[in-house]
């Protein structure tokens, strides 16, 4: 419930922005323990900023505080296969690399150690 109140917030959030979100069709929502969210997350928006600049294709990302007291991120791409295009690219990416690790280190969690779900809109 409180993942469709953020995607309802996204929506109403700005008209422009709104206008973006309808080219998404698919989502991935990730979970994680994040020992020191303060400077984890500096270095995850560094990554996001490297990777919506770079990645072969669009993809809207975001992370904060969830409320339960873990990290989150929402990622919002054009398809499935467009997410996965990003993530194989991502693997040989050695700036992409550095800068997702040096946020997981910060959180003090292992290399993609985070619980994800997805959802697709039809």
């Amino acid at each position: 419930m409180r993942v469709f109140f953020l995607i309802i917030s996204i929506i109403y959030g700005g008209s422009s922005f709104a206008q973006d979100f309808r080219q998404y069709d698919f989502v991935v929502m990730t979970i994680n323990e994040c020992e020191n969210y303060e400077e984890a997350i500096i270095k995850i928006n560094e990554f996001i900023t490297y990777e919506q600049a770079n990645a072969p294709n669009s993809t809207l990302t975001r992370c904060g505080m969830r409320s339960d007291g873990k990290m989150g991120c929402l990622v919002l791409a054009e398809s499935f296969e467009a997410f996965e295009e990003n993530s194989l690219w991502g693997e040989t990416d050695e700036e992409w690399n550095k800068l997702i690790r040096l946020g997981w280190k910060e959180c003090g969690i292992e290399d993609f150690y985070f619980k994800q779900d997805t959802l697709t809109f039809e």
